[in-house]
């Protein structure tokens, strides 16, 4: 006899394997591509903290004390179980990564084996792009956007699967919504993917029926509006808006963006007009609106740069890891569906899993930095802050130990020793002195240390906090 509950909970079992595999290979480590992650942590820290982003942080930790929170109160809330935030701020990045490609692995057809097949070529051969989703965190360090892509994917896979219009209108509301806290870009996309949907339902009934769609046409306009009034309401979207104008560092593996866009906003059309011809599934009319939203937000954002100057190179670009991933899903679609379908299935609840696996470990290859060392200097730099050094106050002092990365010393300078981020705290990542123009700092305890800084401030077997000035002598 077969154990069918043995058999409905192997799936899951499966995927909690695959993700704690992940979670041990690399939750042990950060990335150090990016000083975003410097800037995400100031957040965090503030959140684990003080259980809230105090008004008066603004002053310290500058434009990220406004940033929509959402993802750093769940790497907050990991923090408090593991005992740091930037613990919780990897988990919560290899959990999104993993939940995205398991809802895209579902989304292209994880039980047609030539789509995983398919999929799985087009990921790896196309990873020169640098702009398929996961890579947010691979060279530069966008954290909330790829927290908000789960969600975005999430929402995709269920209106894929519940067709009732008015439903998936409200589903679609309530995910924009609540994504505004999260990363509000892709909020708009989840906003915009609902009203190119419900215009494709109406286009679907009209030619069903040979008549004006009053109600679907209703639908759609309550979703238009509805959207607009998120968007322009929510002051999430608008200190987004302003921080679009700072235009970073962020490259990708091609340069005409457009082109691409519009590549896959035809990819989308061919999906919408196979299922208007009968010819495709639902999901396909799901991926068709979802990418032909994304790439017209792309374009739209482009044309505002180059017409009012309104964002940045910056901005847009960060547009294209929805544009290009949903382009991919539905190119593999189109091609697997102009071939005789086959009789041959495999369990999606298997091959999901190990696909969102195989991805995740690819997107998450650059986490390769130990976190132990910078977690051990950080719990000494709290503890002399709170309780050896009489004379620290905010930002006379910075961390500068020779064994860590710059980014760990900046993130210990900005937290525990809580040194402002300022033109100063910025001019580290270019390469700055930290020690110049400080008090004090915390260094690596050594024999030499000991010989030449002869007055030590705070000390323990590891770590000394002197006056750089005796590191000259």
């Amino acid at each position: 006899m077969v154990n069918k509950e043995g058999h409905r909970s192997s799936p899951v079992l499966l995927g909690i394997c695959i993700f704690s595999f992940l979670v041990f290979l690399f939750g042990r480590y950060i990335t150090t591509s990016s000083f975003d992650l410097v800037q995400h942590f100031l957040l965090v820290d503030e959140i684990t903290k003080h259980a809230m982003v105090r008004p008066e942080s603004v002053q310290r930790i500058g434009a990220m004390a406004l940033y929509p929170a959402a993802a750093h109160w769940a790497a907050a809330v990991i923090g408090w179980i593991t005992g740091s935030g930037l613990v919780g701020i990897t988990i919560i990045t290899i959990a999104s990564a993993y939940l995205c490609y398991l809802f895209i692995a579902y989304l292209v057809g994880a039980s047609t084996p030539a789509n995983v097949l398919l999929f799985a070529l087009a990921f790896l051969a196309l990873r020169f792009t640098r702009s398929q989703i996961g890579w947010e965190v691979v060279a530069n360090f966008f954290y909330p956007q790829l927290v908000a892509d789960a969600v975005y994917f999430a929402v995709l896979l269920w209106v894929s699967n519940n067709r009732n219009d008015w439903k998936q209108a409200v589903t679609l509301l309530l995910a924009g919504a609540i994504s505004m806290w999260i990363q509000p870009l892709v909020a708009v996309h989840t906003l915009a993917a609902g009203c190119v949907l419900m215009t494709f339902h109406s286009v679907e009934r009209w030619k069903e029926e040979n008549a004006l769609p009053a109600r679907n046409i209703v639908l759609l306009l309550i979703v238009v509006v509805a959207s607009i009034a998120i968007v322009l309401t929510n002051p999430a979207f608008a200190v987004m808006r302003n921080i679009a104008s700072n235009d970073g560092d962020l490259v990708l593996g091609y340069n005409r963006l457009m082109l691409v866009a519009i590549l896959c906003a035809a990819i989308g059309a061919f999906s919408l007009w196979k299922r208007l011809t009968g010819r495709a599934a639902y999901v396909d009319a799901v991926l068709g609106s979802a990418v032909i939203a994304a790439a017209f937000l792309a374009i739209l954002q482009f044309a505002l740069l180059k017409l009012h100057g309104d964002g940045s190179a910056y901005a847009v670009k960060k547009h294209m890891f929805i544009v290009v991933t949903l382009g991919i899903m539905n190119a593999v679609r189109a091609i697997t569906g102009c071939f005789p379908e086959s009789k041959r299935k495999m369990p999606s609840g298997i091959s999901a899993p190990l696909l969102a696996g195989f991805a995740s470990f690819f997107v998450l290859k650059g986490f390769n930095t130990p976190v132990a060392p910078i977690l051990t200097a950080m719990a000494y730099a709290n503890h002399a802050a709170s309780y050896e050094l009489p004379e620290f106050v905010p930002g006379n002092l910075v961390a500068d130990d020779s064994s860590l990365p710059r980014m760990g010393n900046s993130m210990i300078s900005l937290t525990a020793f809580q040194h402002p981020f300022d033109a100063r705290a910025i001019s580290w990542q270019r390469g700055a002195d930290m020690k110049d123009g400080t008090q004090y700092a915390m260094v690596l305890r050594t024999p030499e240390i000991d010989q030449k800084c002869s007055e030590r401030f705070a000390e323990s077997h590891l770590y000394v906090i002197i006056e750089p000035s005796c590191l000259k002598r």
